[in-house]
């Protein structure tokens, strides 16, 4: 995606869930060149996942498109707001990650998406199943016990969180050590401190 300074939105690459934003969708779906999102202004910041596209507005709402809403089985073509959360700061996801957060204005972060490793942080793992459905949670939820964040990076399957006081704290799949605890585990569902030394 790319943000004009004057908060207009141009789209490009895969649509293969309707991440594009132009009523399309469909592993056939693509657009090779940037197309402009209809209906979009006032973006004040845009971020990516896998198979969806997030916006922050200047009032501090945030719309989707995409496979955001692990909920339904199905995937929104159009812009669609993001329900359940308070004013908002920032949005973060990741090129690989089905799993999105939202920090409150007042640093409250907030999550929502696939949870298949704990990546939510909110102390439960929604096992892989079959289908979309139930493999993750819609509306956003708040994450366990943190407060004062002001970044965050969401992984694959994993999740990090700095607090207002340099504090890391990591969460989600750790099966190859990505959450720097010093031991190795399935995944760890609740945030937990990063030792730094």
């Amino acid at each position: 995606m790319a943000l004009t300074r004057g908060g207009e939105i141009f789209t490009f690459g895969s649509d293969s869930r309707g991440q594009i934003g132009d009523g399309r969708g469909g592993i056939y779906f693509n657009r090779p060149s940037p197309y402009k999102v209809p209906g979009l202004s006032g973006v004040t910041a845009v971020a990516a996942g896998s198979a969806m596209s997030l916006f922050l507005l200047a009032d501090g709402t945030v719309r989707a498109t995409g496979l955001f809403n692990t909920e339904a089985e199905i995937f929104s073509v159009t812009l669609t707001r993001v329900e359940g959360l308070p004013p908002v700061a920032a949005i973060f996801t990741g090129p690989t990650a089905g799993h999105a957060l939202a920090l409150g204005q007042d640093g409250s972060p907030w999550a929502w998406g696939l949870n298949e490793h704990g990546e939510l942080g909110e102390g439960t793992i929604n096992p892989i199943g079959t289908t979309i459905r139930g493999r993750g949670k819609y509306p956003p939820v708040r994450v366990s016990g943190l407060g004062n964040i002001v970044a965050a990076a969401a992984g694959g399957h994993h999740t990090l969180a700095l607090g207002r006081d340099g504090t890391l704290w990591a969460w989600g799949d750790n099966w190859n050590c990505q959450l720097g605890l010093g031991t190795k585990s399935p995944a760890e569902p609740s945030p937990r401190p990063v030792k730094i030394e």
